[in-house]
């Protein structure tokens, strides 16, 4: 996936917390790379997000199509479609056309073909930047 990145903070502990533009909306977490990102440069990434629990999901109407924002209580709203589920309760959820995430989610009724929606803290989510 790739995300134009917008504000870049250093936090007391280090760590650098990111908020971009993806093509299907806004994007925040933790920068994991040594490398501070510079402002307004897309970057290739890959997330990394919690282990998501029933209550956590949301199936939607199938209509609704994919979307990425941040909330001002810096909780990050994900929504896509499942197009796989493997015997580990890992489910492959599609955001974009180049945006698939593995994500790991107990306790759900969730099928192949769903529209999900889903949040989590910003501090939970971690940016990794790809190198080609």
């Amino acid at each position: 996936m790739r995300i134009k990145i917008e504000s870049s903070n250093e936090m007391k502990n280090g760590e650098i917390t990111i908020s971009g533009k993806t093509k299907i909306g806004a994007l925040k977490g933790l920068w994991k790379s040594k490398d501070a990102p510079f402002l307004n440069e897309e970057y290739d990434v890959e997330l990394t997000l919690p282990m998501l629990y029933g209550d956590d999901i949301s199936v939607e109407k199938e209509s609704l199509s994919a979307q990425a924002l941040v909330d001002l209580d810096d909780m990050l709203y994900l929504r896509g479609t499942c197009e796989g589920i493997d015997e580990d309760n890992i489910y492959i959820v599609r955001f974009d056309s180049n945006w698939i995430e593995m994500l790991e989610i107990e306790n759900t009724n969730i099928i192949v073909n769903d529209v999900i929606s889903f949040k989590v803290n910003v501090n939970q989510v971690e940016i990794y930047p790809v190198a080609w």
